[in-house]
């Protein structure tokens, strides 16, 4: 050991070993000072290499740690934990290549060894500091010893000294065991090296400086099972137990933990060693830096694993947000790119095995720009984590501490004031700023992403004395796709795919349109109607996310105008000039770059061929913005595909937008597919009739002289007559001067191509201040102007108000901003939607309720007059002309509704059914003057069976139709019910063994009902009426045999013979009341009243011979005679004493009835008084007197007799009795005599005993 360490004691080894127990790593040197107690502001100086790329972060010890040194945002900075404030200072130098400790007062407490690692790599440097009185060097120690005040000599250890060994390697370690019930729980385990199964140990568990351990072990030898360990739920409820500590949660602590040897009392035998601090959950990145529309990460580790219980998930979502962002879209903000979270989800493993300790984790950011220019560049990001599912405790919802500050690089006035665009015939500049002509017709990639699915394509046709105007734009997000083309004189303004909504399209009146792509790039689309041509303006408005990342005729957008002629494979026509306008003024465009982008399958051919998913891309699902707004108190993850999206109060479309066209719109009856197909066709055979084809513009000389004299046109046109003093673009109009020109040239007197110019120029102007909120404040006046601009003048047809909206002249239709007159007739080009197919249409297969008709416009009054001819089964037909409005929606198409005219007519005899109608439409702008109609449209009710040959319907042999459907002969329907008989071609005819009875269908033998079984469906006997099977009744909706009682009402029962939807009082007996008492038997709450059936079986009788009676029926009586003489009273002595009088008798009355036993008189000459319930028999203070249950049968022998066992046995016994329920509603049928054949036969009784059917004549003659 001294040749490992001369001049040291064991004492000094030990604990220098105890020192390097705590590193995990190697030992970079160790030295020692000899200095006198007393000695201020002794310095320890401590040297490290660091490598690039190494976090460079130290800390330093004595025993306990008393310091760290970090870098703290790009400068070093070290600091002294509280405890030791006023005994160490700590510094270090540049690059924290030198870290210095200062003894402020070195004395006895403050000697002994003294380390600083690197937390990178536990690379250690110690150095040993010593009272330079205390010791000395012997020659030679043996034996047992203690220490003296003065030891000398050397020494060797003697027999009897085993000194105990002090830990090393410590580390704090997460686990996982499983339990016996098959879950998993976790563990704080603190491991080390030199484990003493003999030695007593005690772990405590800590986090950051604090000196007292969140919890602490028992004393426990190593040999005990989990001395070293804590569940992660006890340490985590010991933590909040701690009211300071839990002020922070604790993933933001630092942890370690610690091992002491102690013997058997708990006393330290040597100092504790404990392990590195350790993150549960640590942020790397801690400053990021971006371009504007760019992507980022932001790097974080998780130091812990997560674990699932079996069968379950769980995770933590990390969210990222800045704490100062409402989120409501008035400003930039920034975005994490996720498919559902607003930084990132964490999901636990499902397995032991498949857990890590360390998790290396990004979350990737970007700027969600909003659609404005007015953008923030400086956030602060906070970390804020979120456990779901069943993980440890310490994932609770919690804030970190360490902050992200992110700083956005911005090129604000280059791609807030560049876009790219193709106006007129077209002339087409680039996001850089070149210019050129685009001569041919064809269609072209004019923008087109490079990362993104995103791409614009523009449709040219010949115009203008051989030149080519823009006709056609189709604009592609994803899998949606949306077109607005009216090459060749056709007009279609139409969804083609609405796959994933993430586009929007907005429609203004007088044929403009804006588009609104996901990552903010904004596409302004207007038609032109000129005089000399009609043509189309493109304007692309880059977002940031453009900002290098596109090509096409738009080119490179990188701020470098000699590369935007690269072609679609790379290679790049060389700028002419040293000039980006060169190219425009010589006549001599780059025909070789613009061919190169030619689309020879553009996206409407692709479409009409059902192509479009094979060659279209969807939109990563992890590429949606997410923000993190809050919502209820609590940060709540909202993601989308387009940026705008997330906002909670979104001011983005300050525009003049006036009609929405939803994202989710579809032609009428969904029929988008057919309806499609139809306008696509219709679109291919218009550019036929116009003979497109490419045809290049033959290049022209023209001086100096006149282009100059162009210019200068064109400029004082856009300033003088167009801008009206607005000035916010600046040189920017140059390139629609320069436009203008060049047109001007090639035809000195068009007006088209100043007025396309203007408008171009109007767009832009809109266009930026919509977008530059700055700008607003800044040219109040102007933005002023601007907000009452209409765009395309009204073209010359009006006058625009303070609204910015168009008053038009006369009978010119504010819908198309005055360029169209209503009575100008439309011309029709064709009809689509609604299911029509090659002009026929089937009512089974679509609804061919309503459709499309393309006009070459349509205004806000256009009216529709319909020519309906209905055709016959048997080949006649009617015709009737109809007239109603119908709706002019985008300019040009005008949607017709054809239900009410067209729908399938009821049969005009039980021989004919209508089979189909041919619909001619014409459509008038002013109500009055109608355009040619339309082709005939076929609407044919089912063409499974129905034909036509252009003059007739033919209904096909061996088929019904029934309700405009074919069936098949013999087909059936509701489960067999109905069948197609070739006799009754145009109704259901009811299956031999069916009934249909109140519109429900019932086969052979069904019952009606349950209740009802007696009632069955006997298609011999009825097809429409249920059969009642023979000896039953049916009784308020229930079935009961012959002879069978009412349940729990033993005196009424089923007679066939006398009613079959009735019941059968049983002779002698009276149902008053709900209850049964036999002839004479006595009400049991008052003995005055008594059953008698020949006079009533269903209201008491009163006693006449019972003289307790009669003073009742006198008191009543006097009752009757005293208000005889109240009447005339009242009317003498007024009403007020008439009142008076009635309440005094009243109450008397009242009172004598009580004290009589009766509330009123039960006589029946008093019966009108009667308006009491008489008691039930059902009081259970009534004793329980049943009938019995009669027999089977009734002997036929005694028919003039009662039958056998009707009553009890006992027929002396009380006849009052309280009904009880009977075992089931019905009970064994009676046999009926075999002379009476007729269920509702009469029994030739007198009126009276009608119901006492047991009580027959004293002589068969009297029948």
């Amino acid at each position: 050991m001294n040749g490992m360490y001369p001049h040291t004691t064991l004492k000094q080894i030990l604990f220098v070993a105890a020192l390097l127990s705590t590193t995990q790593g190697k030992l970079a040197s160790y030295t020692e000072q000899l200095v006198d107690v007393g000695v201020t502001n002794l310095q320890l100086v401590f040297k490290f290499q660091w490598i690039l790329g190494e976090t460079q972060e130290v800390t330093c010890n004595h025993a306990y740690a008393i310091g760290f040194c970090h870098d703290g945002f790009h400068s070093f900075t070290c600091f002294v934990l509280p405890t030791y404030n006023g005994v160490y200072n700590m510094s270090s130098n540049a690059d924290l290549s030198e870290v210095y400790v200062s003894i402020i007062h070195f004395n006895t407490t403050t000697i002994g060894n003294y380390s600083c690692y690197k937390n990178s790599d536990r690379t250690t440097v110690v150095i040993s500091v010593k009272d330079l009185g205390n010791w000395t060097h012997g020659t030679n120690m043996t034996e047992n010893w203690t220490p003296g005040p003065n030891m000398t000599g050397d020494w060797t250890p003697g027999p009897n000294m085993t000194d105990p060994i002090s830990p090393v390697d410590v580390v704090l370690d997460m686990i996982y065991k499983q339990q016996q019930d098959g879950s998993y729980k976790s563990f704080a385990e603190c491991l080390f090296e030199n484990k003493n199964e003999t030695r007593y140990y005690v772990v405590g568990w800590y986090v950051d400086s604090v000196s007292t351990p969140v919890y602490t072990t028992g004393i426990s030898k190593a040999d005990v099972a989990g001395f070293n360990a804590v569940s992660v739920s006890n340490l985590v409820a010991a933590y909040r137990a701690n009211s300071t500590l839990s002020k922070t949660c604790a993933i933001n602590r630092r942890w370690r933990c610690a091992v002491t040897v102690v013997d058997a009392t708990g006393k330290s035998l040597l100092p504790a060693v404990a392990s590195k601090y350790e993150d549960i959950i640590k942020i790397k990145t801690t400053y990021v830096t971006l371009n504007r529309g760019a992507s980022a990460e932001i790097l974080y580790t998780i130091n812990v694993p997560i674990l699932c219980q079996p069968g379950t998930k769980c995770g933590i979502n990390v969210k990222v947000y800045d704490e100062s962002d409402a989120y409501k879209c008035e400003n930039s903000t920034l975005a994490a790119r996720h498919k559902s979270m607003c930084g990132d989800i964490v999901e636990g493993a499902n397995n032991i095995a498949s857990t890590t300790d360390s998790m290396n984790k990004s979350i990737k950011i970007t700027t969600k720009n909003n659609n404005w220019f007015e953008l923030k560049d400086t956030f602060t990001l906070t970390m804020e984590i979120e456990g779901f599912g069943k993980v440890d405790e310490f994932w609770d919802n919690c804030k970190l501490n360490t902050k992200i500050k992110v700083e956005v690089d911005d090129f604000k006035n280059y791609w807030m004031h560049n876009y790219c665009y193709s106006n007129n015939d077209p002339r087409i500049g680039t996001f850089d700023g070149v210019y050129f002509s685009l001569n041919n017709a064809g269609n072209y990639t004019l923008y087109k992403h490079k990362t993104l699915p995103i791409r614009v394509e523009i449709e040219t046709e010949i115009c203008n004395r051989g030149g080519a105007c823009t006709c056609g734009v189709t604009v592609n997000a994803g899998k949606d796709v949306f077109a607005i083309n009216h090459c060749g004189g056709y007009h279609m303004i139409k969804t083609i795919q609405n796959t994933e909504k993430i586009m929007s399209v907005r429609e203004q009146p007088g044929y403009m349109h804006t588009f609104y792509l996901p990552q903010g790039t904004m596409i302004n689309v207007d038609y032109h109607v000129g005089t000399f041509w009609k043509t189309m303006n493109v304007q692309i408005f880059p977002s940031p996310d453009d900002m290098d990342n596109t090509e096409g005729l738009c080119g490179n957008f990188n701020n470098d105008w000699e590369d935007d002629f690269t072609h679609s494979d790379g290679t790049v026509t060389v700028a002419q000039g040293d000039r980006y306008w060169d190219w425009f003024f010589s006549f001599k465009d780059p025909d070789e770059f613009s061919e190169s982008w030619r689309e020879e399958t553009p996206l409407l051919k692709l479409a009409q061929e059902g192509k479009l998913d094979d060659v279209l891309n969807p939109w990563a699902d992890d590429y949606k913005y997410c923000v993190c707004p809050l919502v209820g108190g609590s940060r709540q993850p909202m993601c989308h595909k387009k940026e705008d999206k997330q906002c909670t109060n979104s001011k983005v479309y300050a525009g003049k937008e006036k009609i929405i066209i939803e994202e989710t719109k579809r032609s009428v009856d969904s029929q988008h597919m057919d309806d499609l197909a139809e306008r696509l066709g219709m679109l291919g055979r218009m550019r036929e009739m116009n003979k497109l084809q490419r045809k290049k513009r033959e290049a022209e000389e023209y001086t100096k002289a006149e282009i100059d004299d162009a210019k200068a046109k064109c400029e004082a046109y856009l300033k003088d007559d167009c801008m009206d003093g607005i000035t916010i673009l600046g040189n920017k109009t140059e390139k629609s001067t320069l436009d203008c020109a060049r047109d001007l040239v090639l035809n000195p007197n068009a007006s088209d191509a100043q007025q396309g110019s203007c408008r171009a120029v109007k767009t832009t102007i809109v266009t930026t201040f919509v977008k530059d909120t700055e700008a607003q404040d800044t040219y109040k006046e102007q933005f002023a102007k601007v907000k009452k601009m209409c765009i395309d003048d009204c073209n010359g047809n009006g006058k625009c108000n303070d609204k910015g909206t168009c008053e038009c002249d006369g009978d010119y239709d504010p819908l198309t901003n005055c360029s169209l007159s209503r009575s100008q007739k439309p011309t029709l080009q064709g009809l689509s939607g609604g299911g029509l197919k090659d002009g026929k249409c089937d009512r089974k297969a679509a609804g061919c309720n309503a459709f499309t008709i393309a006009t070459s416009g349509c205004t806000s009054q256009s009216t529709c007059k319909a020519n309906v001819t209905t055709h016959y089964s048997d080949e006649t037909k009617t015709v009737t002309e109809k007239e109603q409005p119908c709706t002019c929606v985008n300019g040009f198409d005008v949607e017709y509704d054809v239900s009410a005219i067209t729908g399938a007519r009821r049969r005009r005899s039980s021989d004919t059914v209508p089979l189909g109608t041919t619909v001619g439409v014409a459509v008038s702008n002013d109500g009055s003057t109608y355009s040619e109609s339309a082709s005939n449209v076929d609407i044919i009710l089912d063409s499974t069976c129905i034909t036509n040959d252009g003059t007739k319907f033919v209904l096909a042999a061996g088929y019904c139709l029934i309700d405009g459907v074919c069936y098949a002969a013999a087909e059936t329907e509701n489960d067999g019910c109905y069948t197609c008989d070739m006799a009754n071609r145009f109704e259901w005819t009811i299956s031999n063994d069916y009934c249909e009875i109140g519109g429900t269908c019932y086969h052979e033998s069904d019952a009606k009902s349950a209740a009802e079984s007696c009632l069955t469906c006997v298609p011999t006997a009825s097809q429409t009426e249920f059969t009642q099977t023979a000896d039953t009744c049916v009784i308020d909706n229930q079935c009961y045999d012959n002879n069978g009682f009412e349940m729990g009402i033993p005196c009424r029962y089923c007679n066939t013979d006398m009613d079959i939807t009735s019941w059968t009082m049983k002779d002698d007996t009276c149902f008053i009341s709900g209850g049964c008492y036999d002839d004479k038997a006595d009400n049991p709450l008052n003995g005055c009243l008594y059953c008698d059936s020949d006079e009533s079986i269903s209201d008491w009788q009163t006693h006449v011979n019972k003289t307790e009676c009669l003073s009742k029926k006198d008191a009543v009586s006097g009752a009757v005679i005293a208000a005889a003489v109240i009447v005339p009273i009242l009317v003498l002595g007024g009403i007020g004493a008439g009142i008076l009088i009635y309440k005094k008798m009243q109450t008397k009355k009242i009172m004598d009835a009580r004290m009589n036993g009766g509330l009123y008189d039960e006589t029946p000459k008093n019966g009108h008084f009667r308006t009491r319930v008489t008691p039930t028999p059902y009081d259970p203070v009534i004793p329980a007197m049943p009938y019995n249950i009669p027999k089977d049968e009734i002997n036929p022998d005694k028919l003039n007799s009662r039958p056998d066992n009707l009553y009890s046995d006992d027929q002396t016994s009380q006849s009052i009795h309280t009904p009880i329920p009977s075992p089931a509603p019905k009970l064994p049928s009676f046999r009926r005599h075999p002379w009476d054949s007729h269920p509702r036969r009469n029994r030739c009784q007198a009126p009276r005993q009608r119901w006492r059917n047991f009580r027959t004549p004293t002589t068969t003659t009297q029948c």
